[in-house]
């Protein structure tokens, strides 16, 4: 079963994971980046997995499991569609 997981940066962006984990608390975002946000079970896990990737982190998000639903209405409002 799939866990999902929403965050919202200072600018407002949303973070989103579809996940088969369900212990992820943090997520780092980095703007503009075609990279898809990492996913760790504490900020410093979150920031480290970046680190690997980008090698210069990005904003540190806190992430929280919904349900489907919710999941799905933020995306399709952060698309500007209707929810």
């Amino acid at each position: 079963m799939a866990t999902h997981y929403l965050g919202t940066t200072t600018s407002g962006a949303i973070v989103s994971r579809k996940s088969t984990r369900n212990d992820f608390t943090h997520a780092v975002h980095k703007s503009g980046s075609p990279i898809l946000p990492t996913f760790g079970t504490s900020a410093d896990g979150a920031l480290r997995n970046s680190l690997k990737t980008w090698n210069d982190g990005g904003e540190v998000v806190a992430v929280r499991i919904v349900d489907a639903k919710e999941y799905r209405d933020a995306l399709k409002a952060a698309k500007g569609t209707e929810a």
